[in-house]
């Protein structure tokens, strides 16, 4: 509500209406506005100004502003008249909500020259100022009501009832204010007060129904899990029924506990909370990898209010678990490029067990697996395998090894290579990122269906033309590092980088079309100690396999993919000392023997599909296997043993004769 006075209205007459706004300092606003010193030393005012009645014409602008000042000090002191059956009161016109508006009309004045003439100030009435003063009159001279509320002391909860009281009712003085105001009379009123009943606040169903939840919320004792699967911490029912409080709401009593009265949450933070550490990346230039990389770790502590807000909405008689809610810090870094980076979780893992692989395809996988660790991709860039991981060679520490070639597996240079981008793909798999290129194997390699992996979640490659090939499709970098575990035998992939929220799962994974598994094969090697039988290659039914992997970035937006692969059905292939083959397949060590002595090649390899008449010896930790035993001699019939013996003996002479001049 506001009123006007103008010239019409001198100082000396306005003390008497004293309808001035609030208790405010007009001579602090006019001094924020008007800035330094040689303002005061402007030119004087328009010699006819008013401001309310003030005249100011003729006065320097610091002047007038202190004699304003005066009369609005003046008319903020006045009294206003209250009056009720228990009395009467003349509270000041500041203290029941009464403010002048004139900082404005000065500041136009003083820098307008031009602006003279009678200004009205206006003054404003805050309505919820006058209400406080009137309720505090009330509680004063009259019984106000009393709410209902909740004693938590002595460890039992109980209801003190409300009562009803009165109070004044401030309409009919706010009626009498505005029309004081609007007509410039309100030191010819008495403020008109009248006693009205008042209901409590708070009602005895209120604090009845926030009873019920202060005993739900400590009807046991609470169990505070803690974030990352850290274990957690448990607050007893007595330290629980101590920090309840109860606070009026809107007419309700929320019932919730002090966090000041749970000693139990200094040990709780002392727990979850650490240090952040800064992330640290170091590129190496001449190898194009990171060479050092250690995550930025962030500093966390326990949000207490936010605990105990969750305690109070969450507890109930049936549920007695809260996760604790946790305040992270910045991360930081040591150097700007690592920060530009932007790596700064794991997004993914993939892993694979090579358990039971011979020495050389041990060292693949390790040399392999080492050239890939540290390798970086930017947003947006394709990781090629065969680039990561360069040329196959032997001065870059690769040796030979069984490969699969054609429709065969033989011994060529890098051997095992296929279990770094076997585990490489699932990695990239399990990140969400799009594969651009992935070849299966020929046949169901044993290694790559350990540890429980599905059908078909390999990756083959063959230098230069079969790839593995997936694009970073995230915000920011990605880094591939590698765990190998010589002891267990394991690989492993990580892909860190900047999380973006992405989903990953495999949606469907089937295998259909089988094809059954052939015969066993055997390859007799002159060159293995005797007594020795080795599986080279472990036969698998052939069989066609798809793995489906869907991908959800938003509730909108989803990707699917599928990695199809056809599987030839493929035998179990052994390699066996000579000693071996004459026990159990003498047929066979006769035809091989033919064979050493035509082509005059004692390295020759013999191979032949039959089942073994005897089971091979049981396959036992390569480290402390002991030296093949010869294989014990079978009871041959008398003619094999014969025709045996004579090739022996020729292949023997063969051997020892000096070498023919064949030029």
């Amino acid at each position: 509500m506001r009123a006007r006075f103008g010239r019409d209205n001198p100082a000396g007459r306005l003390a008497r209406r004293r309808v001035i706004a609030g208790a405010v300092a007009g001579g602090v606003g006019i001094a924020a506005g008007v800035g330094a010193a040689s303002w005061l030393n402007r030119n004087p005012l328009p010699s006819d100004l008013e401001i309310g009645g003030v005249k100011l014409g003729g006065l320097s602008p610091g002047p007038a502003r202190a004699k304003l000042e005066r009369a609005v000090a003046g008319w903020l002191a006045a009294p206003i008249r209250f009056s009720a059956s228990q009395g009467d009161w003349t509270p000041t016109a500041a203290d029941v909500g009464l403010r002048a508006n004139y900082r404005e009309i000065f500041m136009e004045a003083v820098r307008d020259p031009g602006r003279g003439g009678s200004h009205p100030v206006t003054f404003d009435l805050e309505e919820s100022k006058l209400r406080r003063w009137i309720d505090g009159l009330g509680r004063t001279v009259l019984v106000p009501p009393v709410d209902a509320k909740i004693d938590f002391r002595g460890g039992q909860p109980r209801v003190h009832h409300a009562r009803s009281g009165s109070g004044f009712d401030i309409r009919p003085a706010l009626a009498t204010l505005r029309q004081g105001l609007a007509e410039g009379r309100l030191e010819q009123q008495q403020i008109p007060l009248t006693a009205i009943a008042v209901e409590p606040a708070i009602s005895d169903s209120a604090a009845d129904a926030a009873l019920g939840r202060a005993r739900e919320l400590v009807s046991a004792p609470a169990n505070i899990n803690f974030p990352e699967g850290a274990g957690g911490w448990q607050i007893g029912q007595l330290e629980l029924i101590g920090a309840l409080i109860a606070t009026a709401d809107a007419g309700a009593l929320r019932v919730g506990f002090d966090p000041n009265a749970l000693p139990t949450l200094s040990q709780i933070d002392s727990f979850i909370s650490r240090p952040g550490t800064p992330g640290d990346i170091e590129f190496d230039p001449e190898t194009a990898k990171v060479s050092r990389f250690e995550l930025p770790i962030q500093g966390r502590r326990l949000d207490s209010q936010g605990l105990v807000g969750r305690m109070a909405s969450e507890l109930t008689s049936e549920s007695r678990q809260v996760e604790a809610p946790v305040l992270y810090d910045r991360l930081t870094w040591t150097n700007p490029m690592a920060e530009q980076l932007g790596i700064v979780a794991k997004l993914a893992e993939g892993d694979s067990t090579f358990l039971g692989s011979a020495d050389y395809r041990i060292h693949n996988i390790d040399v392999g697996s080492e050239h890939i660790d540290g390798t970086l991709v930017l947003p947006g860039e394709t990781l090629s395998f065969n680039e990561a991981l360069g040329p196959i060679e032997y001065d870059r520490g690769f040796v030979d090894g069984l490969v699969i070639l054609a429709d065969a597996t033989e011994f060529a240079i890098g051997g095992g290579i296929c279990q770094v981008s076997t585990t490489l793909f699932r990695a990239a798999f399990w990140a969400g990122l799009p594969v651009l290129e992935r070849h299966k194997h020929l046949y169901r390699v044993y290694y790559y269906e350990l540890g429980g992996w599905p059908i078909g979640f390999d990756a083959s490659i063959w230098q230069p033309s079969l790839d593995m090939r997936f694009v970073n499709d995230t915000p920011g970098a990605l880094l591939i590092t590698r765990r190998f575990d010589r002891r267990r035998q394991t690989l492993a992939f990580d892909i860190w980088g900047t999380p973006d929220g992405r989903q990953v799962e495999m949606a469907d994974a089937r295998v259909s079309a089988w094809v059954d598994q052939p015969e066993d094969e055997w390859v007799i090697n002159p060159e293995l100690p005797a007594g020795t039988i080795d599986q080279t290659e472990h036969g698998a039914r052939g069989a066609y396999a798809s793995i489906e992997r869907r991908v959800q970035r938003t509730e909108e937006e989803a990707r699917q993919a599928a990695f199809h692969s056809s599987f030839v059905a493929w035998p179990n292939r052994y390699m066996i000392a000579t000693d071996v083959a004459r026990s159990i397949h003498p047929e066979e060590y006769i035809n091989w023997l033919k064979r050493v002595g035509e082509e005059s090649d004692g390295q020759l390899l013999h191979r032949f599909q039959r089942p073994i008449a005897e089971e091979p010896p049981p396959v036992t930790d390569p480290e402390s296997e002991p030296e093949p035993a010869p294989w014990p001699v079978a009871d041959l019939e008398p003619h094999l043993l014969a025709q045996i013996q004579e090739l022996e003996a020729a292949l023997a002479d063969l051997i020892a004769a000096p070498a023919r001049d064949l030029g």
